[in-house]
């Protein structure tokens, strides 16, 4: 707290101060499966934006989400990227000791500059890391226009 101003939580400390309280419930309960998070949210991972001579470069990292499990639009300067990570094991087979992976449904919504080629934005998924590049458009170069004199009116 500045003063008596509260200054308001991000998402990450939230999302911080959530698992610490699960993990408090769990030690005082003794529980042995995991304590799922009080709601279901959608979770938004980790994500790099950077600009070279030729385009915007933005870099989403997502181990262990299958190809099939992605959508990726692009529409006007909005870029929308959507997918789901399963768990790859059940409750029921494992005791938790720490639980920091974030698994179900994520989102990533980007209001990207203007300036941008768009039809020519592609995609590619490899290591877990999502790379989406969008070229920059070649900047307009001014156009000389001539002027004609009429020499009879002058």
């Amino acid at each position: 707290m500045i003063g008596n101003a509260q200054v308001p939580l991000k998402v990450d400390e939230l999302d911080d101060l959530e698992a610490e309280m699960v993990r408090l419930l769990q030690r005082f309960m003794g529980s042995k499966e995991p304590f799922h998070t009080f709601t279901e949210r959608v979770w938004r991972p980790p994500t790099d934006i950077y600009e070279t001579a030729d385009a915007l470069v933005i870099t989403i990292e997502i181990a262990g989400v299958p190809r099939e499990a992605l959508r990726v639009e692009l529409n006007h300067n909005i870029l929308m990227v959507r997918g789901h990570r399963d768990q790859s094991h059940s409750a029921s087979q494992v005791s938790y000791h720490q639980m920091e992976i974030k698994y179900g449904s994520f989102e990533v919504e980007l209001r990207l500059p203007s300036g941008l080629d768009y039809d020519a934005a592609r995609a590619r998924y490899v290591d877990g890391f999502l790379t989406i590049t969008t070229p920059k458009r070649e900047a307009a170069t001014p156009k000389v226009i001539s002027i004609d004199i009429d020499i009879e009116s002058a």
